[in-house]
């Protein structure tokens, strides 16, 4: 299974399900929002691109250790994807083939097994498996649910999350404004690791003409997030499951990327994700749609 292209009143999304379930495109009226800064081959390396997942930890660890769940894991013998800095980035399940589940003209479900067999389990040593559900929706958009169930013995940590690049098409970046809720934003020092303070942010618009960001917040899930231009809005809705959102906004590029984490960055070393015990499951889901602004 490649490429699934799913169509919903004036939406079309495609999904790979054999490349991390990544979302290449998502078309309003013929027209894409998604943008993929990257070639998709790139994923294995750990380089984001359209709506890529990251899992089992979205952003980057602060180091090469850590300890969940009651575990300590030691990844120092083996081959991640790295920031500049050398730092875990973005997991290491980027570009793993999904067994699909369902395909009809609207819906996408598919699922990964993370067991001990796997060649990837030695980084995340928690055996579960991962539902991911893509559905569109003629009035909500595109919707992607994503749901952890522990298949062993062990609570699993939950760190994922999700990394859409986002655009408006028909402006320049100059017209654009990161639409903001009330949130509080997460400080971040050496090697973009939260240094503990919070300061709290407004609800409003954030103009981003001539602004780079690259900057992290604590939600209060249900809420959302956009950029707008005076015309047409790309709003990300975050459901229950997604307390967290990291931007990232490069100065002179023309997309915005707003990222969906159910834990802050580096989480899974600071004890601050949540978990979930056997017999149980975490679900979380967000939407992207476009409308007026």
């Amino acid at each position: 299974m490649t490429a699934v292209r799913l169509r919903a009143g004036d939406y079309e999304a495609t999904f790979r399900p054999d490349a991390g379930m990544t979302g290449t495109s998502l078309r309003y009226r013929n027209v894409e929002h998604v943008v993929r800064p990257e070639p998709l081959g790139r994923l294995r390396a750990g380089v984001m691109t359209g709506i890529s997942l990251m899992h089992p930890w979205a952003n980057r660890l602060g180091a090469r250790r850590y300890r969940a769940a009651g575990r300590t894991v030691d990844l120092t013998a083996l081959d991640l994807p790295t920031d500049a800095a050398c730092l875990p980035l973005h997991g290491n399940l980027c570009a793993a083939p999904f067994v699909v589940d369902r395909i009809d003209r609207h819906r996408l479900d598919a699922h990964l097994g993370h067991e001990a067999d796997s060649p990837r389990f030695a980084a995340f040593p928690y055996p579960h498996r991962l539902d991911v559900s893509v559905q569109l929706d003629a009035r909500r958009g595109l919707t992607v649910g994503t749901v952890l169930r522990p298949t062993g013995r062990r609570a699993v940590p939950v760190a994922f999350g999700w990394h859409p690049y986002l655009r408006l098409p028909a402006s320049t970046r100059s017209g654009w404004a990161l639409v903001l809720p009330g949130s509080e934003r997460l400080a971040l020092g050496g090697h973009k690791l939260p240094t503990g303070a919070r300061t709290p942010v407004r609800r409003g618009r954030l103009p981003l003409a001539g602004t780079s960001l690259d900057d992290h917040f604590a939600l209060r899930a249900p809420t959302a997030l956009a950029i707008g231009d005076g015309e047409r809005r790309v709003t990300v809705r975050f459901g229950n499951g997604y307390g967290y959102a990291q931007v990232y906004a490069p100065a002179r590029r023309r997309f915005v990327a707003i990222e969906p984490m159910t834990a802050p960055i580096d989480g899974l070393r600071t004890g601050t994700t949540p978990s979930v015990a056997p017999g149980e499951t975490f679900s979380a889901a967000f939407t992207i749609a476009v409308g007026a602004d």
